[in-house]
């Protein structure tokens, strides 16, 4: 009986263990000759000349584990990590829709779960979501 309630303990705390991740992740921008970035609404240009809106932007990007017993602890689908996402693929994102700067511009990161779900196969993954407006300056 007294095994029973032990592993009763042990689980309840893994499961809190999982809920409790908190991660701070910071991303840095790019050199502004290469994109601006810029969380207000002013596109940075010194000669004040108006910008050119050329659309709004959201990218949505997550990562998957997959949801099998002591293999969801590694391996996974999809990169969720902000400067990565930042790095690889917004930047061509913006530059393929016409822009050269990013204003109004929001990332917002969801971390993955605690790798101990991982061995009950139920590690969820982390998702970031980048949203602004793209302008040519």
């Amino acid at each position: 009986m007294k095994a029973i309630i032990v592993c009763v303990v042990i689980m309840m705390m893994l499961f809190a263990a999982g809920c409790t991740t908190n991660v701070t992740h910071r991303v840095q921008y790019p050199p502004s000759s290469e994109l601006f970035v810029t969380s207000g609404d002013d596109p940075g240009s010194e000669s004040r000349k108006p910008y050119v809106p050329k659309g709004q932007f959201i990218h949505v990007a997550r990562e998957f584990y997959f949801p099998i017993p002591l293999l969801g602890m590694f391996m996974k689908l999809g990169e969720a990590d902000p400067q990565q996402v930042f790095d690889n693929e917004v930047i061509e994102r913006v530059r393929e829709m016409g822009g050269d700067a990013l204003i109004t511009a929001d990332v917002q990161y969801v971390p993955q779960g605690s790798v101990l779900m991982g061995l009950f196969g139920l590690r969820s993954g982390g998702c970031t979501v980048i949203s602004g407006q793209v302008v040519k300056r």
